[in-house]
């Protein structure tokens, strides 16, 4: 029968082969194994490597993305963003630290092995990023370039008026006019370095490849020539900025900014053109990896997405226990987790595009394949203009969260001095104030916050009559410091002073306090602090809609270069909508209309621009909340409608 014969192995059958003995058999004695066994387990062994490599890579991408992000937490606590001066110091900081990032995921995404050197590499990479997160604490890009010499002497005198010796206060002064430089200057250093370890990245590479082609050539030539220009620029920059404050003028500090930024620029032109001198086939190693890139950007937008949250949720625990916790506090919280949930999945919301015609010709495989690269890498760098976006309504949020525990507190101390202050002008400062002509739910409000209604009462009432000659004056000022521990203890409940020691607002707190002169103690200066507090806590809210919008028209700008050669009625839809409530989101900013002007009115108002009363009454994020919501309801139609299109034709 057929299946008894013997099996062959080709030349004999292996009945014939010599048994192999069990022990003390040679390596030289045993039969090879098959031909193609061999083969396979080669093929086994190279697939099991190639694993085991990819793993390892993943695993330092992300100890990578760890590292940039935790600067980034660095330069959220040390640089928060509370106003236009400390936004713009924020981006310029960013900028900085995203590029370091952003240049080595280049790099990583066309060269990067898994092997020693390259570890060496990534430990210096680790140590850049710590010495960012040192110099992080009050930078400010504006420093020297803006006048601020009329802060600095109103914060002299602040502290003197709290009872500071002189030298104390001079000597404080001359520390905080250092540390700027101090950083500038590490910060440069840190650069210089930076652009020191990516060039000899970039020799290795060059060595490694052993190109002979003067194109490719050409292509290391770029990368490294642009890089030691930069390093020129950074470490010119560090000795343009002298470490005496004094001899440091705004001609050196504007020369700074010029010799930190232009290098990124070149640097961005040179990953274009080096992608140009290598695009052709037999360069292939030399491509920039689109799956890398693609997914290192969504690896940092995940990580930073979690750190603004965890920002955001640092105001929840300051809702219980405010005076005004309710309903419309849970639908803040509700209002801020939607909007989180929402950027987080419009960023991977799908639409499936049109299939690519089978019929293309392998020239125009090769063109599309070419432009799909170049636009992979201006998606890869925009993706800083639309994290920039996501951070700042990220702030924003959290600004405008930490302001609605801010406004309920001072509605509360304003109405308790509103009160007040009515019954004693009717009385003329002479008949003592009574508990019942405060409303039921004011006192419950101050019970709330602490205080009884009756002890306030008896407080006021040691000044009236006063025993002094000028019998108003002594009794408002009583009346006013009373008033003022209300609002100054519902401020620091809610974590809203500053805990710098330069800090206008909480100087002027602890100088309104300490005053030995009593003609501080006005009603100017009160309604002077309180703005002080309003604007220091809700300035985010000006630019809030601005960057919420941004986002959606950055989320519909990346969209058209990830589906350029796939666009349809669905793409084209979804980046319609983005850019329509993008928009609309950026004309809502009209509400900002003299928003510097917002004051508090002799009966303790708020007046001025719209923008500040939608935020002391949390007003800000449910609208953002409902555009998002019904942009990410609509997509999902489309994604829907789309992939059931898509299945169809296949």
């Amino acid at each position: 029968m057929e299946n008894s014969r013997p099996l062959s192995t080709g030349t004999e059958s292996l009945s014939s082969l010599p048994k192999l003995q069990h022990r003390f058999t040679a390596q030289s004695d045993v039969a090879p194994l098959p031909a193609t066994e061999e083969k396979k387990d080669v093929g086994t062994r190279e697939v099991a490597r190639q694993k085991e490599q990819k793993s390892a890579e993943a695993q330092t991408d992300l100890l990578l993305d760890v590292a940039m992000t935790t600067t980034f937490a660095s330069l959220l606590d040390g640089t928060p963003i509370s106003d236009g001066k400390s936004l713009a110091s924020f981006v310029s900081l960013f900028a900085l630290v995203w590029w370091v990032w952003a240049s080595e995921v280049a790099y990583n995404a066309r060269f990067r092995k898994y092997d020693w050197i390259h570890r060496v590499f990534l430990f210096l990479q680790l140590l850049i990023f710590c010495a960012f997160a040192a110099f992080t604490n009050g930078f400010d890009i504006t420093a020297g370039i803006i006048d601020d010499t009329g802060d600095e002497a109103t914060l002299m005198s602040l502290r003197l008026t709290q009872g500071w010796p002189v030298l104390a206060a001079s000597a404080q002064a001359s520390r905080e006019a250092r540390i700027p430089i101090f950083s500038v200057r590490g910060i440069a250093m840190t650069m210089a370095f930076s652009r020191v370890l990516l060039f000899f990245q970039y020799v290795h590479a060059f060595f490694h490849f052993k190109l002979e082609d003067q194109r490719a050539t050409a292509a290391f030539y770029v990368h490294n020539g642009s890089l030691l220009i930069s390093f020129t620029c950074y470490f010119a920059s560090f000795f343009v900025i002298s470490s005496n404050p004094d001899k440091v003028t705004r001609d050196d500090q504007i020369a700074k900014v010029c010799l930190w930024y232009t290098p990124i620029i070149l640097e961005a032109v040179a990953h274009f053109l080096a992608a140009h001198l290598s695009e052709d086939k037999q360069f292939e190693e030399m491509w920039y990896k689109g799956e890398v890139l693609y997914g290192r950007s969504a690896s940092v937008f995940i990580i930073i997405l979690g750190a603004g949250l965890d920002k955001i949720t640092q105001g929840f625990h300051f809702l219980v226990g405010n005076p005004a916790f309710g309903g419309r506090r849970i639908g803040v919280i509700f209002s801020a987790t939607l909007i989180f949930i929402c950027i987080f999945s419009l960023y991977f919301t799908d639409v499936r595009g049109r299939p690519l015609p089978s019929t293309r010709t392998e020239k125009q495989v090769e063109a599309e394949n070419h432009s799909k690269r170049r636009r992979v890498l201006i998606y890869f760098f925009l993706n800083f203009l639309y994290l920039c976006a996501v951070i700042i309504t990220l702030q924003g949020m959290a600004a405008m969260i930490q302001f609605g525990n801010v406004g309920d507190n001072m509605d509360t101390a304003f109405e308790f001095l509103r009160t007040s202050e009515q019954f004693m002008n009717s009385t003329n400062f002479v008949v003592p104030v009574d508990v019942s002509i405060y409303d039921a739910d004011l006192v419950d409000k101050l019970s709330e916050a602490g205080y009884s209604i009756t002890e306030l009462v008896d407080d006021l009432n040691e000044q009236i009559p006063s025993h002094v000659s000028n019998v108003s004056d002594y009794s408002f000022r009583n009346l006013l410091l009373t008033d003022f521990d209300i609002l100054t203890d519902g401020l620091h409940d809610t974590n809203a002073v500053p805990t710098d020691e330069n800090s206008l607002l909480a100087n002027e707190i602890r100088a309104f306090w300490n005053t030995s002169d009593n003609t501080d103690v006005t009603k100017p200066h009160f309604i002077e602090i309180a703005q002080l507090a309003i604007s220091s806590n809700a300035t985010p809210a000006l630019w809030f809609f601005a960057a919420g919008g941004s986002v959606l028209v950055m989320l519909a700008i990346l969209s058209i270069l990830n589906h350029t050669d796939e666009m349809n009625g669905y793409i084209i839809a979804q980046v319609a909508g983005r850019l329509t409530l993008g928009t609309l989101m950026l004309l809502l900013t009209a509400l900002d209309a003299h928003a510097i002007a917002v004051q508090i009115t002799d009966d303790y108002r708020f007046f001025g621009s719209r923008i500040w009363r939608l935020a002391s009454q949390n007003w800000i994020l449910p609208p953002y909340a409902i555009v998002l919501a019904a942009e990410q309801v609509y997509e999902y139609v489309l994604m829907y409608l789309s992939h059931n299109a898509a299945d169809s034709v296949a």
